[in-house]
This record gives structure tokens, sequence and C-alpha cells, in this order.
């Protein structure tokens, strides 16, 4: 089958021209046999990507780096033990970060770091 796209200019310059714009197309269009008519799509652009990977502390090159980065956010686990985080817990640690201009990760660590040792000190 063959099918015609007719592009604005400004596209095609935005995208560095006709072949990397084609080639861009293509490449996307081959990722639809995976979604179907109504499936709500998330289109990040570059800029969105690197403050994501940034946030994240991780490498986004698929949706599953996405949801894997995310979930580990959402999750405190130690050994086999996991708890999940409410959205209201990791607002709060997102917040708690955020105002004392740290990572997350070094947030969860002030707070983890020292209940564990008490409880450990105590078994």
């Amino acid at each position: 089958m063959k099918v015609v796209v007719n592009l604005p200019e400004e596209v095609v310059e935005a995208m560095g021209g006709l072949v990397p714009a084609a080639d861009g197309l293509i490449a996307r269009l081959h990722a639809l046999p995976n979604y179907r008519v109504g499936d709500r799509i998330v289109v990040v652009d570059n800029a969105a990507r690197h403050r994501l990977e940034a946030a994240l502390n991780s490498t986004l090159d698929t949706p599953d780096d996405l949801v894997k980065a995310t979930e580990r956010l959402a999750v405190v686990k130690i050994g086999t033990v996991e708890r999940p985080l409410t959205p209201g817990e990791a607002e709060r640690i997102k917040a708690y970060a955020a105002s004392h201009q740290i990572s997350e990760e070094v947030a969860m660590h002030q707070f983890l770091d020292p209940l564990l040792d008490q409880w450990l000190e105590a078994v």
C-alpha cells in the first residue's frame, strides 16, 4: 500500500530536511501496530525527556524505561521486602527533598537509615 503524506515545509525544516523527516515518520509508524484507536499516547519532546531523566536519575529510551524508573520511585525496598508509597507519601518526600535541595534518594536515606538502625538495635 502506498500512502502519500504532505508535510508543511516548516515541519520538514524543523525535522532536519526531507530524508530525516521521512525516516523519523517511518520509524514512528512502525510502532503504531502496538496501539489501538482510542489509546492514549503520550509523546515527550526532548526538553521534557531531559527533565524526566534528571528527575528520575535514569536514561529513558523506551516507554518501559519510564515505567520502571517511576515504579522505583514509588516503592521502598529492603532486600525482598517492598512497601509501596502512596502518592501523598511520595509527594511529601519529593517536597522535602526540593526544600532541602537534595535528591529524593538522599531524602529517603535520611528517613530510612535512622529508622532501620533503631529497629536493628531493638531486635
